[in-house]
């Protein structure tokens, strides 16, 4: 995942949005917190391990741990 920040640096996070085959909601997985400098890509990687459960993930990108 590449991270951009426009104006000054900022924070981020790569997370993991775990689902049950029927698409209900299980739990996030997320990484430790990476500097992102101010005009620049940040390359960002994180392995998780699923919950049992879990038929699939994805990726949140709005800027939040949203559902």
């Amino acid at each position: 995942m590449l991270l951009g920040v426009h104006g000054g640096s900022a924070q981020a996070q790569v997370a993991f949005a775990w689902y049950t085959s029927g698409g209900a909601f299980i739990s996030f997985s997320t990484s430790s917190t990476a500097n992102v400098p101010a005009a620049t890509w940040t390359q960002a990687t994180e392995t998780a391990t699923s919950p049992a459960n879990a038929a699939f993930a994805r990726l949140p990108q709005d800027g939040g741990l949203r559902k």
